[in-house]
């Protein structure tokens, strides 16, 4: 067996997982992988319960393929990896080419020995006291293990030993698809992709249904959403679904309503509905927004709960805690912000009633739409337009 450049990918939260779970956990995470580095034709792939190992790739791809790499879900950390066969004097005569680089940068070292083979003839100590003899003898470094510089980190395997001299973080969480999929009510502002980005990270897949109510709202706007979703498609396993309901009709009935604070309250009790309904065709069983409590007039409690009242579905809200400085770091880190604050109205904004009501009582709200199902059938409107929804695939 000759020394070979590997990737070595570890999983972040598969390992609380039982041995069933686990498996397929490891077995999604691969496939997401794979349909990832598609681009990278060549590449083969070895899982095991602690690893997965990519091989038979040129050296030349590693910045490519570590750029995709970060943005997979269930990754704890990667890295890029000389694989030894077992000859631990191997490894002693090829140490000081290996951190050859790194060694004229850093003015500090700490090995770290992981024996996953408890049979193999050094223990973690001899072997740590053997190759930090040889670093000090031919080096300047010193040894700091509180605070060293530079990594080392072994690893003994049952086929072969590790070696590396970093670990590149992963986006943690668990694989897209581990956990099922939602249908998640994306506007073009700084909320919903946030909330989008932080459910892909606990496993889900999510598909996107946006509101539109052209020509009200321009093309721009829903260009927006569209380039949203381009951005947060690496984090959805490359899945990109998006769903359009021209919201026109009902919002202009909405107009209607006799009492103009419940206008938004009505909307959004609209949007939920309109989500169930798309949601049981779909076989999706939980819908998401960009809610976060008190925020608007419409996130206040009494406001949530009057709109909840309408879903047969559970309505997940990742955000119903974080304050809005919270959502911005997080927007601007996964890239979203600078594109969800370009000055493209959605439908919501411009349907915002002079005093909308922060404390809507369900009662109220349920009388309203009744006069409305007397005057326009409110329900047969909401069914139309719910089967004229648009579905397409964002490239």
């Amino acid at each position: 067996m000759e020394v070979t450049k590997v990737i070595i990918i570890h999983y972040d939260e598969l390992v609380l997982k039982g041995k069933v779970v686990r498996f397929n956990f490891i077995k999604q995470l691969k496939n997401n992988i794979s349909n990832s580095l598609k681009e990278f034709d060549s590449l083969k792939y070895q899982s095991s319960f602690t690893h997965i190992e990519i091989s038979n790739f040129k050296i030349s791809e590693w910045e490519g393929i570590k750029e995709k790499l970060s943005q997979i879900f269930g990754i704890s950390n990667f890295s890029l990896v000389s694989k030894f066969p077992k000859d631990f004097d191997l490894i002693k005569s090829s140490i000081l080419d290996l951190i050859a680089l790194e060694a004229m940068q850093v003015k500090t070292f700490k090995l770290m020995v992981k024996r996953n083979d408890k049979s193999f003839n050094f223990s973690s100590r001899a072997m740590i006291e053997e190759l930090a003899t040889i670093i000090l003898t031919n080096t300047k470094l010193k040894v700091d293990v509180q605070n060293p510089e530079l990594k080392i980190f072994l690893s003994v395997n049952t086929d072969a030993i590790y070696f590396y001299t970093n670990k590149v973080e992963g986006a943690k969480g668990l694989p897209v698809g581990s956990s099922g999929r939602i249908l998640l009510l994306l506007s073009g502002g700084i909320d919903s992709p946030v909330a989008a980005w932080k459910l892909m990270k606990r496993g889900l897949e999510v598909i996107f249904l946006h509101f539109a109510t052209p020509p009200v709202t321009s093309e721009e706007a829903l260009n927006k959403v569209k380039d949203l979703i381009r951005i947060l498609k690496p984090y959805n396993n490359n899945k990109s679904n998006l769903y359009i309901c021209d919201f026109l009709t009902l919002q202009n009935e909405l107009m209607h309503t006799s009492l103009s604070s419940y206008r938004i309250t009505l909307m959004r009790r609209m949007f939920i509905k309109i989500a169930n309904q798309l949601s049981d065709k779909l076989g999706i069983i939980a819908i998401a927004t960009g809610e976060s409590v008190g925020q608007v007039a419409s996130q206040t409690l009494a406001s949530i709960n009057v709109i909840n009242q309408v879903s047969n579905v559970p309505i997940l809200r990742p955000l119903i805690t974080d304050d809005k400085l919270e959502i911005i770091n997080l927007a601007t880190k996964i890239n979203t912000y600078q594109t969800s604050i370009l000055p493209f109205d959605d439908c919501c904004s411009l349907f915002v009633p002079k005093n909308p009501t922060t404390q809507p009582k369900l009662e109220i709200a349920q009388k309203l739409e009744q006069e409305l199902q007397e005057l326009i059938n409110l329900e047969e409107l909401i069914k139309i337009t719910t089967d004229k929804i648009i579905a397409t695939t964002i490239c």
